[in-house]
């Protein structure tokens, strides 16, 4: 007796994503959402977006897609960020997410926005304010080493990616305040 493909497949994911932290599976399913061009998956599992070469940068539901944009240039010329706190924000989320960097350094993006001559004189400051907030957008995930100038390891959190998805709706209007 021959087993249903479509159960034989449900097994197959449900073992490779069994050993996976729950980051790990997001990134898996909206991989496969993004590969296999599923509709409406990509509403029901966070607008996440569809994916590289999508052609648009917002879902039919009119919410931003962090993912949908090539580079930070184009994200970066989307949300148009006057402030500091945004500017790193956005950059950040979009490494987080296009990038699927699980850490980020201060250091990662300001290189990234002095590629694009729009480099923070203190991205330690930005990053700081975002933290602050509450609920905070950006978190301290861990310190490398013991000096107070030991590199810092940050991630954007739930709260901050949909920051940044306000400050690509507002086409650069402050969405951190």
């Amino acid at each position: 007796m021959t087993q249903d493909p479509e159960i034989k497949a449900m097994q197959e994911v449900h073992q490779s994503l069994d050993g996976l932290e729950e980051a790990a599976r997001q990134r898996v399913i909206q991989w496969a959402i993004s590969r296999f061009n599923l509709p409406g998956a990509s509403k029901a599992s966070g607008n996440k977006g569809a994916g590289p070469g999508g052609g648009s940068a917002t879902q039919a539901s009119g919410d931003p897609s962090l993912t949908s944009y090539e580079t930070v240039a184009d994200i970066f010329t989307a949300a148009n960020p006057t402030k500091d706190k945004d500017k790193a924000l956005i950059v950040a989320s979009f490494l987080q997410e296009k990038k699927e960097l699980e850490d980020l350094t201060g250091a990662d993006i300001n290189k990234e926005l002095k590629n694009l001559g729009h480099g923070l004189k203190n991205v330690t400051d930005a990053i700081n304010q975002l933290s602050s907030k509450n609920p905070k957008l950006m978190i301290q995930t861990r310190k490398e080493g013991k000096s107070k100038q030991a590199r810092k390891k940050y991630k954007v959190t739930t709260e901050g990616i949909n920051a940044a998805k306000v400050l690509l709706k507002k086409d650069g209007e402050s969405g951190t305040e």
